[in-house]
């Protein structure tokens, strides 16, 4: 067990203070694991691995693969570094900060550098003590949180279009944890087309037989952050038509409709369905595995204790290490 909270939290062997909690038999229960666990999670070592879950969670080694048309999109081209050192900072600082579930969707600040903030139209940041980077304030009326954040928004495009479907896709199974229908074996080619939007020539797709059973999850659920360009950038139009974000989130807990990502950041910020899919996640992060039928009462009992924390993510990543999923293994048979 010591071994294992030394490895997840730092990367390293356990120190000697884990050691001699483990030959006093401290690590036997739950509660010596979580105390252990607090005292890791506060090493600055421990960065790395939360980084580690950020970056998977939102999907951020498409980034390198997903650039816009540096042609296009020169700015973007240039501030490559800034809007990921923006995200893990954002995400340190939410950790080692409040710790609020809601204020990873919510927050109408962020960090990075006096370029990032001119690319979101804000002012410079100020130094902060929050962040090695200046915290900036930005416009709550165009950015909240998590999701409207460059780098996550660019991710999950695709080279020349802002591609709905793809971050319908990205919210639904990494945010609620919802899936989807397998796709049918049918080629539905979008086709360019001035006299269409972005989104009316997606929403083609829907017509096509056999397509509807998962684009009417889809479209409407990634047509949220259609206020965002392939590179982050806020829009009203695309190209002579405006932009239309209106959409909902079928087969979840967040009643529609819903219009743009300010709306839809706030209500995943207090949607069961979202807070019980953070703890799987972070529950499969930990385990290195899937979650299974078997794991149903330890999941159950790190929501629980979630909830009772106020929804604070680290009491959620402690109490995953209490749980009987990460100290036990089973018997042999």
């Amino acid at each position: 067990v010591a071994t294992r909270l030394a490895y997840f939290f730092t990367s390293a062997s356990p120190d000697e203070e884990l050691l001699a909690a483990a030959d006093r038999g401290d690590l036997d229960t739950a509660e010596g694991v979580r105390a252990e666990a607090r005292r890791l999670l506060d090493d600055p070592r421990s960065d790395a691995m939360i980084l580690a879950f950020y970056h998977g969670w939102l999907g951020l080694d498409s980034l390198q693969q997903r650039t816009p048309d540096p042609a296009e999109h020169p700015e973007f081209a240039a501030l490559q570094s800034d809007i990921l050192e923006e995200t893990h900072a954002f995400v340190l600082a939410t950790m080692r900060g409040s710790g609020s579930f809601e204020e990873l969707f919510t927050a109408t600040h962020t960090y990075g550098s006096d370029e990032l903030a001119a690319y979101y139209g804000s002012e410079p940041g100020v130094v902060s003590g929050e962040s090695p980077l200046p915290r900036i304030a930005l416009n709550p009326a165009q950015r909240s949180g998590i999701l409207t954040q460059a780098a996550v928004i660019s991710a999950h495009t695709v080279e020349d279009s802002t591609a709905g479907v793809h971050r319908g896709k990205f919210i639904r199974e990494n945010m609620l944890c919802l899936t989807l229908p397998p796709p049918p074996p049918v080629d539905a080619l979008i086709t360019p087309d001035e006299t269409l939007s972005t989104r009316q020539r997606f929403e083609k797709k829907t017509e096509v037989e056999g397509c509807t059973n998962c684009h009417e999850l889809l479209n409407p659920t990634g047509f949220l952050l259609e206020h965002y360009d392939l590179s982050g950038t806020y829009r009203d139009m695309d190209g002579p038509f405006a932009v239309d974000a209106t959409g909902a989130l079928p087969g979840s807990d967040i009643a529609g409709p819903l219009d743009g990502a300010i709306e839809l950041s706030a209500a995943l910020s207090t949607s069961d369905d979202a807070r019980r899919c953070m703890v799987r996640q972070w529950f499969r992060f930990a385990m290195a595995r899937t979650d299974s039928v078997e794991d149903a009462s330890s999941v159950e009992q790190v929501f629980k204790v979630f909830g009772e924390s106020g929804y604070d993510l680290r009491e959620l990543l402690l109490e995953v290490t209490a749980s009987p999923a990460f100290r036990l293994r089973r018997a042999p048979e």
